[in-house]
């Protein structure tokens, strides 16, 4: 491989990297005191804790079909012995964000955006987490790409 094609890739990744940590914190600093506002009823089978949303639509798993694909799983504290139902136009509001990677293997991480949240109406609902399977880039979606994600299944009212 050419020397200068490598200096200009290592510059080009430290870039990426750098831009997409101020684009984070910038996103966290917007997102705290903002409310994820419900569009469905949306429901929890008992025993389950979880809620996935993948391109505005609810599965059953998280990255059902394209693992590399943005999700978003929206969990509560404990798995009910009932089903959950969440009613249309209940808010979400979100009290604290922080980022985490998972390394799958040398190549392959799991970038997440954890948003711990409340609600007086739903107190078993604890977080919202949206993530996706992605390289060594350390990227962390967007405000956007995380709307866009949840488009028809819940919205997001900035403060």
């Amino acid at each position: 491989m050419n020397k200068r094609f490598l200096h200009v890739l290592i510059i080009l990744v430290s870039f990426i990297t750098i831009s997409s940590a101020v684009h984070a914190r910038q996103d966290k600093d917007n997102l705290k005191g903002a409310k994820w506002i419900v569009q469905q009823d949306l429901t929890y089978p008992a025993r389950k804790s979880t809620i996935y949303v993948q391109d505005g639509s609810v599965v059953t798993k998280a990255r059902n079909g394209d693992r590399y694909h943005a999700y978003c799983a929206i969990a509560t504290n404990k798995k009910n012995d009932q089903a959950l139902t969440i009613n249309k136009n209940s808010g979400f509001q979100i009290v604290d964000v922080k980022y985490d990677s998972v390394a799958h293997n040398d190549y392959t991480y799991v970038y997440k955006t954890i948003m711990k949240v409340t609600s007086d109406k739903y107190p078993v609902v604890t977080s919202i987490e949206c993530g996706f399977w992605g390289d060594q880039t350390e990227k962390y979606l967007s405000v956007q790409e995380m709307q866009k994600t949840m488009t028809g299944v819940f919205t997001l009212e900035m403060k």
